[in-house]
């Protein structure tokens, strides 16, 4: 039974070697809402807003392959939450 001010834990994904998690902050001004708990040892690279714009800005060729990557990742999650 959850009480008054306790937080429900549920699994709603498991992630991957290479995957993200929180990447919505960086389209717009929202803190992520993401929490992940590591079933095992691993490493995290945090990326602000402002360097991934810069990165964009200083590599179009790159950026517009990471654009085209994180939306191909927004429509699979989409559809995944549809199905479920």
């Amino acid at each position: 039974d959850l009480h008054q001010g306790q937080l429900l834990q549920v699994a709603i994904s498991e992630l991957g070697a290479g995957d993200i998690f929180g990447e919505f902050c960086l389209y717009d001004e929202i803190p992520t809402s993401a929490n992940v708990i590591a079933v095992t040892d691993l490493v995290v690279t945090e990326i602000d807003k402002l360097s991934f714009i810069e990165f964009i800005n200083n590599h179009p060729e790159t950026g517009l392959k990471i654009y085209r990557d994180m939306l191909r990742l927004f429509i699979e999650r989409l559809r995944h939450a549809n199905i479920n």
